[in-house]
């Protein structure tokens, strides 16, 4: 009997593939967190809490507030205008960048608690509404890292982002994203 092993290179590269992916976080030292992998620029607080650097490296403080759907984007609205952290293009994260900060073998919070201090282990919406039910949207639980839909009446924290790289291409539900070869 004749028995298969893949070529070595090509174990090599299956093994490669199988671990998990991990974000290269970077502390910007402003409040900020740069994803290397994405380019995206992550507040380090949650909504409502606010940066204390008065011992390094670092904390957020305060409560988390929670806002609907509606509010959520608002607050990127009200952070631009206020020139949040000295940039004007803050926004609501959509489903899959949100979902990038979730840390696969972490739980309660579920999230990198050196780069993201007193995340609280709940929920937080993102942009994308549930394509099924347009009086949803996509949030992500960081006691545990899944996703859900919930009523955009329902209240969640906010977590805000911006710049980066585009993620449509890897949005399964975007048949007119482009292809990358």
């Amino acid at each position: 009997m004749k028995r298969f092993f893949p070529r070595p290179w090509l174990a090599g590269l299956l093994c490669a593939l199988a671990l998990p992916a991990w974000a290269a976080f970077t502390d910007n030292g402003d409040g900020t967190i740069t994803d290397s992998t994405t380019g995206l620029v992550w507040d380090k607080c949650s909504r409502g809490q606010v940066w204390d650097n008065t011992t390094p490296p670092g904390t957020c403080t305060g409560t988390a507030s929670t806002h609907d759907w509606a509010a959520a984007l608002a607050q990127a609205t009200a952070a631009n205008a206020a020139s949040h952290r000295g940039q004007a293009d803050w926004r609501l994260p959509n489903r899959t960048e949100l979902e990038s900060l979730v840390q696969i073998n972490a739980v309660s919070p579920a999230i990198d608690g050196t780069y993201f201090p007193a995340t609280p282990s709940n929920w937080y919406w993102t942009s994308t509404t549930f394509a099924p039910n347009p009086a949803l949207a996509w949030d992500v639980y960081f006691g545990n890292g899944n996703s859900n839909g919930s009523y955009k009446s329902s209240t969640d924290h906010v977590r805000l982002v911006r710049r980066g790289q585009w993620f449509g291409a890897f949005d399964a539900l975007d048949a007119t994203a482009p292809v990358l070869s």
